[in-house]
């Protein structure tokens, strides 16, 4: 596996772990939203799919191709310096990622206010929850080292 498909995967992995009923808690934002997200996430899902299940498979199967397609597409626009795709959830998810539930015929919630940067130099971070820091999850760097 080269640096953008182990990009990717940690990318469709994070991500997928929503899927899989593996929910990490919810941030409580400066305001205290973390109740309300709670509830509007969880209005939105009635129901996990279980991990290896036809539809988180299938998940992960659009998602990745989903990246690679759109990976690909912006190294031909951006020759010259590193870009990055989003995917990103404010009370709902985006365009994207919508489109990807759909195709796999996933429903489950994921954190709101939530964003994540897949870069062409194959680095992915992410920030999940309503004022949340960047967090660059591939390649991982080691806080002791830095």
């Amino acid at each position: 596996m080269n640096n953008r498909q182990e990009a990717i995967q940690a990318a469709v992995d994070w991500w997928a772990k929503y899927v899989e009923g593996d929910r990490a808690p919810q941030r409580v934002g400066l305001e205290g939203d973390g109740g309300l997200m709670f509830i509007m996430n969880a209005a939105q899902s009635d129901r996990k799919s279980e991990e290896g299940s036809p539809e988180a498979l299938k998940f992960r199967k659009v998602m990745t191709e989903y990246l690679d397609g759109e990976l690909a597409r912006i190294d031909k626009i951006f020759t010259d310096k590193p870009y990055h795709c989003t995917i990103s959830t404010d009370y709902g998810p985006d365009h994207e990622l919508a489109n990807i539930m759909q195709e796999s015929g996933v429903r489950c919630s994921f954190p709101g206010k939530t964003m994540m940067w897949i870069h062409t130099d194959d680095k992915v971070s992410v920030a999940s929850g309503y004022q949340a820091s960047s967090v660059q999850i591939y390649p991982r760097i080691d806080p002791e080292t830095t």
